[in-house]
């Protein structure tokens, strides 16, 4: 072979782990697992394919989390294909910043004021389709991730996000957003200012009338969800999983009740162009979406959606841009004017600094 027909075909790969505290808690091998158990369910089916014991495994997730002081795999009894394993929101994000900082190669470094004023300005969150239509005129300066809230703090603190909407009700105070930033640790890397307000509800056929989440279950509904990590899916499932145990179910499991519980979208505007083909019939999302669709709505709350802003990033100038259009008097009035939505009563206040 010669020499430079074997140089091209050789390729060199880095090394990714991530550490918490000084401490290593994942590297390639365990992340590998981490996304097997996400997807198959099982513990044990995750080590037979990577050809390590379940004891091994254990012993990893159970170092991690004495570290992180969180739970990271949450197991159930009699879950999807008898494992009954799957990520908490806590495993998933450290998934989540270990995949993106191995696509990079490196976690990148901080930059000073001066350097990162020249750099692509990234928004990342739940889709909201007034925050495209006010930063419509800096798109070519402003790269958009819509891939949901969870993910987006992830991106937050991998560095790989510079601002980011997010919506994720937290069931435990009944309020959003505030206790997902300080779970994940990431209270003192963001300022979090409040936003606006929107009608989160079911998404429905508009010939039928569905009021309650518990009806997909009675009724055997098809129904469209929403990618792990967005806001409406962190609620849908925790509503439907209240169903469940309302119902009298005795297997919690919701990829076995829920007919098309594992079709998943991106946006409301994803789950409404699935009802209109006819290909589901209920999902969740926002009024402004089902209105435009000429879908059926049924509000269940208002929910928050906030500005979740990296410290670090506030030496961008397209970010100070971002937080003056969004605040201004001219997106109040937009809000106000919209379907399902209203300016918060302290909109534009930082909620975390």
């Amino acid at each position: 072979m010669k020499q430079e027909s074997l140089l091209d075909s050789l390729k060199a790969y880095r090394e990714v782990a991530i550490t918490y505290k000084g401490q290593r808690i994942l590297d390639s091998k365990l992340a590998k697992i981490l996304e097997d158990i996400d997807k198959k369910g099982s513990i044990l089916s995750a080590a037979k394919s990577q050809g390590v014991s379940y004891s091994w495994v254990w012993n990893k997730i159970n170092e991690m989390e004495e570290l992180l002081g969180e739970k990271v795999v949450c197991v159930k009894r009699g879950g999807h294909r008898g494992g009954g394993a799957s990520l908490t929101d806590t495993g998933r994000l450290v998934l989540d910043f270990y995949n993106q900082s191995s696509a990079k190669g490196y976690r990148r470094p901080s930059k000073s004021k001066a350097e990162t004023k020249e750099d692509n300005t990234v928004f990342g969150g739940g889709y909201d389709p007034i925050i495209e239509a006010l930063l419509k005129q800096y798109a070519s300066e402003i790269e958009f991730q819509w891939t949901g809230s969870l993910t987006a703090l992830t991106g937050l603190l991998a560095g790989t996000v510079d601002i980011a909407g997010i919506h994720l009700y937290d069931p435990e105070t009944g309020t959003f957003n505030i206790p997902y930033v300080r779970r994940l640790w990431l209270s003192d890397s963001l300022i979090v200012m409040r936003g606006f307000e929107r009608e989160i509800g079911l998404i429905f056929r508009p010939e039928l009338d569905v009021s309650f989440p518990s009806e997909i279950i009675e009724k055997g509904l098809r129904y469209v969800n929403l990618i792990k990590g967005h806001g409406a899916r962190v609620l849908a499932d925790c509503l439907l999983r209240m169903s469940v145990r309302m119902l009298g179910h005795s297997d919690p499991n919701l990829e076995k009740l829920i007919r098309g519980y594992d079709v998943e979208v991106r946006t409301s505007f994803g789950v409404a162009k699935k009802i209109v083909r006819g290909e589901a019939d209920v999902g969740f999302g926002i009024r402004k979406v089902a209105v435009e669709f000429g879908l059926g709505f049924k509000r269940l709350l208002w929910e928050n959606y906030d500005l979740a802003i990296r410290k670090e990033s506030l030496g961008k100038l397209m970010i100070s841009k971002i937080i003056e259009i969004l605040t201004s008097e001219k997106a109040k009035s937009m809000i106000r004017k919209s379907e399902g939505y209203r300016p918060s009563p302290d909109f534009g206040a930082i909620l975390l600094r």
